[in-house]
């Protein structure tokens, strides 16, 4: 090969590497451009004070709420940690801000009088700095703030921009520390006065030796210094990964994260690179205790929010660390001086749960939904925000899971939404006894409140024309058309805490009924049949079986048997399925009929994020519901009933230590006690606690344990153990599985197996189910996570629990 070859490949090479060079440094500056875009919009909307912004954005576009919060976060982290290192002393400071952007802090500080004896270093790309520079010589009130130039820069060097007694203005790639330490001395850069170094979110997109190289020469030649660092941590549990996921997609990977993945791990980085004490705290931490609840409360006012998931989220993957060196150390005395309180959390036990992802045609993607198990093999889901006509909106559809093959199936219902509520979020759902499915509460958007009760009615029909089926549910003690006792568990009305049924089990009134023309009700409990004139909605009594005479039971059962041989070949429909004793999802929806329901008696709050459990109480069917938010109160803590029967709501006055003012928590039946767990109270902090409603008494207790706050989660009960999946903490760590004993009160918790990448599981918001008593299916979940993007669980996804079941008895039998 010739010289001239291998220089032009050489050549070649180098360009090739230039370009992706040059294209990942504009992925990185492009970051600059969103980010200045939702800094505006937070400012304007009064989370922040900060009238400067505009000045660097060509036109304020509105972004969402939880957009708003993140850069607020964000924007008051900072800025409390600037103006503690500014007004300590009066003598003279220097900052330096490392990838600064279009940031306006100078602007603001400088307005308060807080630079009176600082000078102020911005540092980052030529072409970002450069647009800054045109950007303050175009707007008249920037350019007096910042003064005239000391000198002409140019006759420095071509790097600095701006060189005022207060401002320096340098362009700079930090990956060059000899050239940034060039220009910082040409603009009277002083190594040994106070300096604070701030860094946010831009060390994270450099290489770890790069990044590694700017804290330790910031440490190495400032003898008086804090190092503060605002950036991304927590990258392999689900929502990290979907925010790594954003991140590579645009262009500009956070290259650092998983070599420093979470505080400790960045503490203990800075003290190895040379700094002589180390703090930090993450967002969710210096929300709750460093800002005042009298800002929290003026935070809440500013616009309707309801992502308290994502939010809480958002500021569990950002922390910012404070490094210090000599003076700075005694001057600042602790930024985050609580940081260091240890957190509580339980610790988990790994490996004992077990996630798998089904394969369903039609993946179940929604999340604030609410679900009701029809039978041991049927769930019906409705409400909740997810994948419609190909768009991300609040769904109309209704949802039905088989729980044998997994496959879903969407029908709608067909009603104007302006006019009947159905595409409602954080609502409670029951289906009663005589087949109608209940949706009470939930909201159509923070400011409108779902104020009607609507009632749904699944309509079946067969083949054959002179066979109607329909669906119903057997309910506790009497069938609904013939009045006949039944054989089923009184447990069975716990929907949300419903186990497969003993298909062997047989209501009595399976021997009814002797005509042709007939509508048959499936018994979504047992899988009977219960049959009824066609044209009769109740029984007479000569049409029933005396079930105590055996020849009128055997000729009543050979009829039987002949009429559900009908229905079978009704519901074959020709195509070989044959209907099994349990096969209630081989019944095809002709029609969901939805109507608005108008009770009477204490017509309770509007409300969402509210608990609701259904109960036989001596014989009645009820539905209790407790808690949840409205629009003017954070946290309900009041508690009422409702009786089907009669349509009548009536407020329950409760005795004993309540669980006081709580949403985002579940209910559940056990032993005749509503079982409360977790939620957010009044103040909008994590629950861990476990509460018992004697459904006799209306008596709380409380359940003595220690388990990890956590919200919207999902619960069940097996075998007196409480089940909690998932939900939402300020832990670093995603709430995994925990379980509590209630008889007593032994309690562990058990963590979710490593996430990965390909298939992410967000375990709250969503719905679940018990398919087995070791294993329970995840329906939907996930949420909007910040800017990052929406994501929506490929679900049904099966947890398996047996492990951690087996570890729950072992624990018991040592009590």
């Amino acid at each position: 090969m010739s010289c001239d070859t291998e220089t032009d490949n050489k050549m070649e090479k180098d360009k090739k590497s230039k370009t992706t060079k040059s294209r990942r440094e504009t992925a990185v500056q492009g970051t600059n451009d969103s980010s200045i875009v939702s800094k505006c919009s937070m400012a304007v909307q009064g989370y922040f004070d900060d009238p400067y912004l505009q000045a660097f954005v060509s036109k304020v576009t509105r972004r969402a709420p939880l957009i708003h919060r993140g850069y607020y976060i964000r924007a008051q982290t900072i800025d409390y940690i600037l103006k503690k290192f500014l007004s300590d002393d009066s003598s003279k400071k220097q900052v330096i801000s490392l990838g600064a952007g279009f940031d306006s802090a100078y602007f603001r500080l400088k307005s308060k009088s807080l630079l009176e004896t600082t000078v102020f270093f911005e540092v980052d790309f030529p072409e970002v700095v450069k647009r800054k520079k045109a950007l303050i010589e175009s707007n008249s009130e920037l350019l007096s703030m910042v003064g005239e130039n000391c000198l002409n820069p140019a006759m420095k060097s071509p790097l600095i921009e701006l060189s005022t007694k207060t401002y320096k203005l340098i362009g700079a790639d930090l990956s060059l520390i000899n050239t940034l330490e060039a220009a910082l001395k040409l603009c009277d850069i002083d190594f040994d006065l106070p300096t604070l170094l701030l860094s946010e979110c831009v060390l994270t997109y450099m290489t770890r030796r790069t990044a590694s190289n700017v804290i330790r020469w910031s440490g190495e030649s400032f003898s008086n210094s804090v190092f503060v660092l605002y950036e991304q941590i927590n990258p392999n549990d689900a929502f990290g990964l979907f925010m790594q996921n954003h991140f590579n997609s645009v262009g500009s990977p956070l290259k650092s994260i998983n070599y420093f993945p979470t505080i400790q791990s960045q503490k203990d980085r800075f003290t190895k690179l040379g700094w002589s004490r180390v703090e930090a705290m993450d967002m969710n931490e210096f929300y709750s205790t460093l800002l005042t609840q009298e800002e929290h409360d003026r935070i809440e006012r500013l616009e309707p929010f309801d992502e308290h998931e994502e939010w809480n989220l958002k500021c569990a993957h950002y922390m910012v660390l404070l490094g210090y060196q000599g003076s700075c150390d005694v001057l600042l005395k602790s930024l985050v001086s609580k940081s260091d309180v240890p957190s509580g959390r339980v610790s988990e036990l790994s490996g004992k749960i077990k996630l798998s992802f089904t394969n369903p045609k039609q993946p179940f993607k929604r999340f604030g939904h609410c679900s009701t198990q029809l039978s041991p093999n049927l769930v019906f889901s409705a409400g909740g925000f997810g994948e419609q006509a190909g768009k991300h909106m609040r769904v109309t559809d209704i949802l039905l899971v088989d729980l044998v093959t997994m496959e879903t199936s969407l029908f709608n219902p067909n009603v104007d939404n302006k006019k009947i509520e159905v595409s409602r979020m954080h609502s409670t759902i029951s289906c009663l006894k005589d087949g109608r499915i209940l949706l009470i509460g939930g909201r159509m958007s923070p400011v409108r409140l779902c104020t009607q009760m609507v009632a749904m009615e699944m309509k079946s029909k067969s083949v054959n024309s002179n066979i109607v089926l329909e669906s119903m549910n057997c309910g506790l003690n009497k069938c609904m058309n013939c009045g006949n006792n039944l054989n089923c568990n009184e447990n069975d009305m716990n929907i949300s805490n419903k186990l497969p049924m003993d298909t062997n089990k047989n209501c009595d009134h399976e021997n009814s009924c002797n005509l042709e023309n007939s509508v048959v009700n499936l018994c979504m409990n047992c899988s009977k049949l219960n049959i009824r004139p066609a044209d009769s909605n109740v029984i007479k009594d000569e049409n029933h079986v005396n079930s105590n005479d055996p020849s009128e039971i055997k000729d009543a059962q050979d009829k039987l048997e002949k009429l559900e041989e009908k229905v079978d070949e009704g519901l074959n429909g020709g195509e070989g399925h044959t209907r099994g004793q349990d096969d209630v999802s081989s019944i095809q929806c002709k029609d969901i009929q939805c109507s608005i329901l108008e009770p009477s008696g204490d017509i309770p709050t509007p409300r969402w994020r509210h608990s609701s459990v259904l109960y036989n109480n001596n014989g009645v069917e009820t539905i209790i519901m407790y808690g949840g938010r409205s629009q003017t109160v954070f946290a309900l803590d009041d508690c009422y009933t409702y009786i089907p029967d009669t349509n009548c709501w009536q407020k329950v006055d409760t005795n004993g230590e309540t669980p006081g003012a709580c949403q985002s928590h579940t209910s559940c039946i056990w032993n005749n006690n509503m079982v409360i767990s977790g939620g957010l109270n009044i103040d909008l902090q994590p629950l861990s606690n476990i509460y018992l409603l004697n459904l006799d008494t209306f008596t709380w207790n409380k359940i003595d344990c220690d388990i990890n706050p956590r919200f919207a989660h999902s619960a069940h009960i097996i075998d007196d153990i409480l089940i909690l999946i998932g939900g939402v903490s300020f832990s670093h760590n995603p709430p995994g599985v925990a379980m509590v004993h209630l008889p007593s009160g032994i309690c562990a918790e058990f963590a979710l197996p490593t996430m990965d990448k390909t298939q992410l599981a967000m375990l709250h918001k969503h719905t679940s189910v018990v398919i087995d008593n070791d294993k329970i299916l995840v329906l939907g979940g996930g949420g909007n996570c910040f800017s990052f993007g929406t994501h929506l669980n490929h679900s049904p996804i099966v947890i398996d629990i047996s492990l951690a079941m087996e570890e729950m008895r072992l624990l018991c039998s040592k009590d």
